[in-house]
């Protein structure tokens, strides 16, 4: 991957067809800590892209309980963490939901950190459509 990503002529923010997601957004949902590292190595990545289920890689990492990469996402200080994205959840309302406790505390560690839903009318946490097919392909187990 970092070989790949040397070369000038890549561009490390294209989105996938199907579900509008760079390689960040997959790599932090995922846990792929040394991708995410060498990809926010890189000052061309951008850190906040918003997939097509309004989410940014932070919100991944953090509903996924990564802790590691929630760290490494927020050292970039353009990291966007109060911001809930069409009407989801934001990462520490994903993180709350999801149980993930040393997530939570690194969040609350953060001053501008939000944990309301946007527009959501008091609902729980929505499932995005396609995330039983994306956790397959993370080796997380099916509900």
């Amino acid at each position: 991957m970092k070989i790949i990503l040397e070369r000038e002529d890549v561009n490390p923010n294209l989105v996938d067809r199907g579900y509008s997601r760079t390689p960040l957004s997959w790599a932090a949902e995922c846990g792929y800590k040394g991708i995410v590292k060498v990809l926010l190595e890189r000052e061309d990545v951008e850190p906040n892209p918003v997939d097509g289920y309004g989410r940014t890689p932070l919100s991944w990492a953090a509903w996924r309980g990564h802790q590691g990469i929630v760290k490494m996402l927020l050292e970039r200080n353009e990291v966007r963490t109060a911001a809930p994205y069409n009407k989801h959840q934001s990462p520490l309302s994903l993180a709350v939901d999801g149980g993930h406790v040393g997530v939570v505390r690194i969040l609350l560690g953060w001053s501008n950190v939000n944990s309301g839903v946007v527009g959501g009318g008091g609902q729980a946490s929505r499932r995005p459509q396609g995330v039983r097919a994306r956790a397959r392909g993370c080796g997380y187990p099916i509900e």
